[in-house]
């Protein structure tokens, strides 16, 4: 009987040593990838602003692997692919950032530019008319009212 007590407890202590060990491990782990990803989303910052930007966007997509919905990493992978003239990839990723936030009135700006340059002016007015009134700053709705006023002026 006395036995049995024993080894029960032993295997309690066992049992409590490896779940004490698998926690700390899991939360080492974590922070491990928290300052990675930190550190990643900086290397993307640096060379998105030293213009170097295929670099950036590979890092920013790894950051995207790591938390898929930040926001701000999205808006940024459709900035670049703007920048380069990528246009179809833009306004898939605009797409994206509309799906979470839908006042984001930079990002229809974006958006409707790359469908300007598609030569899709009727689309980009669309995007520019699904903005609410008070969506985003106002130097943005200043900005959205000057460029849907230029593209209906040319449609």
């Amino acid at each position: 009987m006395k036995k049995m007590k024993r080894q029960r407890l032993l295997a309690a202590v066992v049992l409590l040593l490896f779940c004490g060990a698998s926690w700390g491990l899991t939360v080492y782990g974590h922070q491990q990838e928290v300052s990675g990803l930190e550190a990643l989303r900086k290397n993307a910052d640096e060379n998105y602003e030293k213009k170097i930007y295929d670099e950036a966007l590979t890092a920013y997509k790894a950051c995207l692997r790591a938390d898929p919905e930040d926001q701000t990493v999205m808006e940024r992978v459709a900035e670049i692919y703007h920048l380069t003239g990528q246009d179809n990839n833009c306004i898939a990723w605009c797409e994206r950032v509309l799906r979470l936030d839908s006042g984001a009135l930079g990002t229809r700006l974006l958006e409707a530019r790359s469908y300007d340059n598609k030569k899709k002016i009727s689309s980009a007015i669309r995007v520019l008319e699904r903005a609410g009134e008070s969506d985003g700053t106002p130097e943005q709705q200043a900005e959205r009212e000057e460029l849907l006023r230029d593209l209906k002026g040319r449609y």
